[in-house]
């Protein structure tokens, strides 16, 4: 983890619907470790209202912050959840994994999140999934610019988009994408 200022250590938590227990623990927990709180993305409306942002530190807390809302996009490789545009070479001809957000309901996660001030990480791991994540920021647009600084904002029709995976992931899920997904693997884990 990191270190707080105070020379404790920092950490990020992706809690769900403990996020609330959590931060009734903020006493306890302020000052003594730098806490990134995230929620998952169906808490974006609850976070609105109690007017939570990323990076706004917790009210009555010096240590403790909103971090990000997490959506899924799709599953895993290993379980063959994750979405293909092509079927996996190691099952049913017809598996091309699990979609698991229509494009409407990604386009209202955006919006919401934007409009709360509150980050995304959106998980998608599949070529589609990837694919479904790009579309579903192209057709959101740039973020206004009352909400962006000037220099910020990307030429119109461009999407600006990290892309991170844990090392961890990249090491075990190589052999299982060139597996699962010859033909996109070898330009994905490059």
């Amino acid at each position: 983890g990191d270190s707080a200022p105070d020379g404790g250590t920092g950490a990020y938590a992706a809690l769900g619907d403990r996020a609330s227990a959590l931060l009734s623990l903020r006493d306890r927990l302020d000052g003594r470790l730098r806490l990134s709180v995230n929620l998952p993305a169906d808490a974006i409306a609850a976070a609105a209202e109690l007017r939570l942002q990323t990076g706004v530190t917790v009210e009555g807390s010096a240590t403790l912050h909103i971090g990000w809302a997490k959506a899924f996009v799709d599953g895993a490789l290993g379980s063959r959840t994750a979405a293909l545009f092509e079927p996996y070479t190691c099952g049913p001809a017809s598996q091309t994994g699990i979609p698991r957000l229509s494009p409407s309901e990604l386009d209202a996660i955006i919006a919401g999140g934007r409009a709360a001030g509150i980050s995304l990480a959106i998980h998608a791991i599949g070529d589609r999934g990837v694919a479904d994540v790009l579309d579903a920021f192209e057709r959101a647009g740039p973020r206004s610019p009352e909400s962006v600084p000037e220099a910020s904002v990307p030429p119109a029709g461009a999407v600006t988009v990290v892309v991170s995976s844990p090392p961890p992931h990249a090491a075990t899920n190589s052999a299982t994408a060139a597996a699962v997904m010859p033909t996109t693997s070898a330009a994905c884990l490059a």
